[in-house]
């Protein structure tokens, strides 16, 4: 009975031992611990440039490229393109820039000859789109229902007639006929009857501050109507336009209204004397595009070119200075007697004696001088002939504001 009282004693012994040395934590195992884990960002796809090409561009039959700078002439992007097309330049947004370099290129071959014409845009600013996209116009044209003939008789000879026009929306051009012994002059022309229309504008410019209008609207299929010069009208709105000696001049006046146009003035001169044109206003349209072009010189051209109002004036600017202090596209800087300008679009050409033709036009504000890089090798090897080793300086236009342009020629 003792022997067993010890060994029960013994059992209860160990038994309360491992139950207090399993309350004991042991502090020397390792506690798992919760793992940190690294998130990856996903990187942000910008576009930071759309282009729709629509059918205002000039297309090539041996390819179309558009080639993308940025403001340091580093080559970020390029890609062929084809009419009606939108295409998006896209990059991390970490890599994008402020403003960028845009150059299209077309090549053209014809009969043995290439023609290279790269056209680059400047200052295109991040997020942009170049909108070329196609303007439906109605091009249908008015049922001609018959003809009928006009003489204008009596014209005086001492009168420097530049131009004699009809127009009801076609425009036709009156021909010399005779000349009398008195000095007077005649001029005949065949006119057509259009369905919609009733009445024909007819103008006589010139050159001599005598241009006048008549206004026929009674005229039958088969006619001949003769018209004296005296009964010709003179203009009581009008502005005067005094043109310099020039080796040529074009000028130009439409009157629209909706859903019609008429051809009001047009003179034509290559290589004159001194002189002044007279711009007449009908009153009767609502909205007038005028365009008149001078060369004085060979080194000089000024254009005006309008739509809307009427113009106030017309005045053939002096011709300005140029300096150039570096011809080269890459590098290319200048100064001119011009105080103010909107902006440049300079333009460089191959030799002009080389079957492959090259012109590069490069459009930029009026402070800006733009880098110009080498365009992608994968193009150069394709077209060596495009490389900027092979351009000249050939003239600088200046537009000094939404109507007027300059011109200066290089060579």
């Amino acid at each position: 009975m003792k022997k067993t009282s010890i060994i029960c004693l013994s059992l209860l012994i160990l038994t309360l031992g491992c139950s207090k040395s399993g309350d004991i934590p042991d502090t020397n195992i390792e506690q798992p611990k919760d793992e940190e884990v690294e998130i990856i960002a996903e990187p942000i796809i910008a576009t930071y440039l759309t282009i729709k090409t629509g059918c205002l561009l000039n297309y090539g039959n041996q390819g179309n490229w558009i080639i993308v700078y940025d403001e340091s002439g580093n080559l970020i992007d390029y890609k062929a393109f084809q009419e009606n097309e939108i295409i998006t330049f896209e990059s991390d947004e970490t890599e994008t820039h402020e403003k960028y370099s845009v150059t299209f290129l077309t090549i053209n071959e014809f009969l043995g000859s290439v023609w290279n014409r790269l056209n680059t845009s400047t200052e295109v600013l991040m997020g942009s789109t170049l909108d070329y996209s196609c303007i439906e116009e109605n091009n249908a044209s008015i049922p001609i229902i018959g003809n009928f003939n006009v003489t204008i008789k009596n014209v005086p000879d001492d009168l420097t007639v530049t131009s004699i026009n009809a127009s009801n929306g076609e425009n036709v051009g009156f021909s010399f006929s005779e000349s009398s012994s008195n000095g007077l002059m005649t001029y005949e022309a065949d006119l057509n009857i259009l369905e919609a229309k009733t009445d024909y504008v007819i103008t006589i410019q010139d050159g001599n501050e005598n241009a006048k209008y008549y206004e026929l609207e009674n005229y039958e299929i088969g006619e001949k109507i003769s018209i004296n010069y005296e009964d010709f009208n003179s203009y009581t709105d009008y502005i005067d336009i005094n043109y310099p000696e020039h080796t040529s001049l074009r000028l130009l006046l439409h009157g629209i209204n909706t859903n019609e146009a008429y051809s009001l003035s047009q003179a034509f001169s290559n290589g004159n004397s001194q002189g002044s044109l007279r711009l007449g206003n009908l009153n009767r349209f609502d909205t007038y595009k005028v365009l008149y072009e001078i060369q004085p010189n060979s080194k000089y051209a000024y254009r005006f070119k309008s739509t809307g109002e009427f113009p106030t004036e017309i005045i053939t600017p002096i011709q300005p200075s140029i300096t150039i202090a570096d011809p080269s596209i890459q590098e290319f800087k200048f100064e001119t007697s011009l105080s103010d300008f909107q902006s440049k679009t300079t333009l460089w050409k191959s030799n002009p004696n080389s079957d492959h033709t090259t012109t590069w036009n490069i459009d930029s504000s009026a402070n800006y001088n733009p880098t110009i890089s080498e365009l992608p090798e994968e193009i150069i090897k394709k077209n060596p002939q495009l490389s900027l080793n092979n351009l000249e300086y050939s003239q600088t236009m200046f537009q000094l504001n939404f109507n007027e342009m300059i011109t200066i020629f290089h060579n």
